[in-house]
């Protein structure tokens, strides 16, 4: 979760699963919070080597936590904004939910998850399937939005219906009356036509290989044979929408110094005789 100031939790405990858990600590301790393995479950990160994790409804109206995360640059309400974030049912959950939401306020939300203040907004973005009950895979949640006022620059990610309007689908009979959610890849775009060009496509055939991904001073690129004697043009921008790097070369095989950069996401744009033939959202973190 590069893309993020910090992760603040709101009600309950939320959690930072991390791989480094994985590694000896006080034998109470190792693995609790670790990726792959931890206490709630299973699940490898989508992008480097952490996720955040709530819970978003327990039976009855019982514990229910949030997770609030600070933007890099206030909102502006004269614009149209794209958020996405993906979420994966933890193992133990009994349950899973539909109600998985996002809310961008101007100020820090310090109520509990189950608080009538939280559960009297209405999220900006807000999940539009049935109820989330995939453990093995990420899902996305994701919307366009206009913030309501001058100055946002928080988004609170939760649940912010009530427990009558919470709509969930049971999984199992377990111990934990709960729906818990690991959360990555937290991300938002400053404009419409700029999550436009997040959209990846690529022309059939022309695919360059993009790799790692997540990168963390070198970015390698290997292009089709067909392409190997064009002139490639690689340019590079950050998350709100900036070029922050432009790249030429001839080469079938090629690597971009990325070590400049900092941590976050980015968009790689590979073009070819004045063409974009890819675009292609990448992660830089060390």
């Amino acid at each position: 979760m590069q893309q993020i100031i910090g992760l603040l939790p709101e009600g309950g405990s939320s959690e930072l699963f991390h791989e480094c858990n994985n590694y000896p600590h006080p034998p109470w301790s190792t693995g609790i919070v670790g990726v792959p393995k931890n206490s709630a479950g299973y699940q490898y990160a989508r992008t480097g080597n952490a996720y955040a994790g709530i819970t978003f409804y327990t039976l009855g109206e019982g514990l229910r936590e949030n997770i609030e995360v600070q933007l890099i640059n206030c909102l502006n309400p004269n614009r149209t904004y794209y958020a996405e974030f993906y979420v994966s049912l933890c193992n133990n959950s009994s349950y899973g939910i539909k109600n998985v939401g996002a809310y961008f306020s101007n100020n820090m939300l310090t109520y509990a998850g189950h608080h009538p203040a939280m559960l009297s907004l209405i999220p900006h973005i807000e999940y539009s399937g049935s109820p989330i009950n995939d453990t093995l895979n990420w899902v996305k949640v994701s919307g366009y939005f206009k913030p309501d006022d001058e100055g946002t620059k928080y988004m609170t990610i939760g649940n912010f219906a009530d427990s009558g309007q919470t709509v969930y689908q049971k999984i199992h009979n377990g111990y934990y009356n709960y729906a818990y959610y690991y959360i990555d890849d937290v991300f938002v775009a400053d404009s419409a036509s700029y999550v436009n060009s997040l959209k990846e496509h690529l022309i059939s055939g022309l695919c360059p290989k993009i790799y790692p991904n997540p990168a963390s001073n070198k970015l390698n690129f290997e292009f089709q044979t067909s392409m190997q004697s064009s002139l490639k043009k690689v340019e590079i921008y950050n998350c709100m929408g900036a070029l922050v790097k432009v790249v030429y070369f001839n080469q079938n095989e090629s690597c971009v110094d990325v070590s400049d950069l900092p941590q976050g996401f980015y968009i790689v744009a590979v073009q070819s005789k004045g063409k974009n033939f890819a675009r292609q959202k990448i992660v830089i973190s060390r």
